[in-house]
């Protein structure tokens, strides 16, 4: 926050430094003190090392303390925050500067709301399909369970490049944290399943990347995963599609060995759709089916009546679908 504050004040910002205090425990749990002072006025940054929900009526009496304590103006430190967080503060008046390079410090006259550097300085308009991966991955794991960034690279199967392009945007959009310690790292989410799924939506994107045909595929089913209105009609009260239809990523070696049909030329020909996915549905599937959030999002832009009101029943597995992955 300190690099942050000399970016934007330059040699204005004439003190920081940490101080210890003496409060009751419900006070200083999980927070650090630091003392600044910009343009002559001096000011307590409050940092929470952890956040789980803003509780705006909370807060406003913890500041009361602060303020009864310190005599001085409050600013709130975090470490990232989501937009329906942000715009809570600022509509409570509520100082505050989190390490993404949010800050609104309104008795400085100051808000600031830039991301971090290079890549984090373009705001992202979709997810890629790592990042898409890890948000889904981080939905349905444990609740504020921290997990090392390099082992969550290999569970979900992408590179170290990757895995960091998509902790770098879920943090921009402010979903997800990343802690340091020692010399390695962890990430988590503290936020609720659904209101982590609120904020992700306008970012999803359709898996898929290409749907072929092939013949029946007996032999090779438990490579795959329902999908598409087959998934559905097995989900819901949708009725029963005229092919059966599944998935599997797109750099499996099936697509190499396996011959393709034209289904407007092989109508003879009993055939199945395989749909390509841009990642691997096996990381979030589970009891042979695409998990929900993925299904919801390879129906991108349909408007069957019929789809939609089944696409609204697998919305409600989102919770279950976090239980049967832990």
């Amino acid at each position: 926050m300190e690099m942050l504050l000399k970016k934007i004040y330059g040699s204005q910002l004439q003190s920081y430094s940490k101080i210890k205090v003496s409060l009751p425990m419900y006070l200083t749990e999980e927070k650090e003190f630091y003392e600044a002072t910009i343009f002559d006025v001096k000011f307590i940054i409050v940092k929470n090392k952890s956040i789980e929900r803003l509780n705006i009526v909370v807060l406003k009496k913890h500041i009361q303390k602060y303020n009864e304590h310190f005599n001085e103006n409050i600013v709130l430190g975090f470490q990232t925050l989501a937009s329906s967080q942000r715009r809570a503060l600022v509509e409570n008046n509520i100082s505050y500067i989190s390490e993404n390079e949010q800050l609104f410090i309104p008795f400085l006259g100051s808000y600031f709301t830039k991301c971090q550097e290079n890549q984090m300085s373009k705001p992202i308009d979709k997810f890629s399909p790592s990042s898409q991966l890890l948000a889904l991955y981080m939905i349905y794991s444990e609740k504020s369970k921290r997990i090392n960034k390099s082992e969550v690279a290999k569970r979900i199967g992408i590179s170290a490049m990757s895995i960091t392009r998509a902790v770098r945007d879920l943090a921009q959009i402010g979903v997800l944290q990343e802690e340091k310690v020692g010399n390695e790292v962890f990430i988590y989410c503290d936020m609720e399943k659904q209101d982590i799924y609120k904020e992700i939506t306008p970012y999803l994107i359709n898996p898929i990347q290409e749907i072929i045909y092939v013949s029946q595929i007996e032999s090779e089913k438990e490579l795959l995963l329902k999908a598409g209105e087959y998934s559905l009609s097995k989900r819901s009260m949708l009725g029963y599609p005229k092919y059966e239809e599944y998935a599997l990523a797109k750099n499996s070696d099936f697509f190499e060995r396996t011959e393709t049909f034209n289904p407007d030329l092989d109508a003879n020909v009993k055939l199945v759709r395989i749909q390509k996915w841009k990642y691997n549905p096996w990381v979030l599937g589970h009891d042979g089916m695409v998990d929900p959030i993925s299904l919801i999002c390879s129906f991108k832009n349909e408007e069957d009546e019929r789809i939609q009101m089944s696409l609204d029943e697998v919305q409600g597995e989102i919770d279950k679908w976090q239980i049967m992955m832990n």
